[in-house]
């Protein structure tokens, strides 16, 4: 696993970050917490992990959805509730069993599929949405939907 992850890392870095600071963040968060778990020596039970609270949930995301086209990052959502980097991804996970990239990722998606009912080309739509291009953004649309944006927008 941990290897895989290093591997995704450099690979995200090699093609030039397009996926943005909080992917590189959690893959991050990510390799950290294998390498602490491989680590930990003591046996602990499996204890359901603390959760944000309704209202930091519901912060957290209205921020999201009004910020998304920005280059979001764990440690700006994080330090908008109190909370350490770590601590918001595990929280913020165990509250909606997704991780905060993939959970931006999909609301970008979610809005993506309603702006292409409208007259912004893709590359609008992808840059307005923080992907780093508009082949980024199809991409990302194309692993989510199965579709690309254009076979979306006519349909739609």
């Amino acid at each position: 696993i941990i290897e895989r992850l290093l591997v995704c890392m450099r690979t995200e870095v090699d093609s030039g970050c397009p996926s943005g600071r909080l992917f590189a963040e959690g893959l991050s968060l990510s390799l950290l917490a294998r390498l602490h778990a491989c680590c930990d020596a003591r046996d602990r039970s499996r204890e359901s992990a603390p959760r944000l609270s309704r209202a930091q949930l519901s912060d957290t995301i209205a921020f999201i959805d009004a910020n998304l086209g920005s280059d979001l990052s764990i440690a700006a959502l994080a330090s908008r509730l109190g909370l350490r980097p770590y601590t918001f991804a595990k929280r913020f996970k165990s509250a909606l069993e997704t991780t905060p990239h993939h959970f931006v990722l999909t609301r970008r998606i979610e809005r993506a599929e309603i702006l292409l009912g409208g007259e912004l080309t893709l590359s609008e739509i992808g840059l307005q949405l923080g992907f780093a291009s508009q082949s980024h953004f199809t991409e990302a649309f194309r692993r989510r939907t199965g579709r690309t944006p254009l076979q979306a927008r006519r349909r739609g």
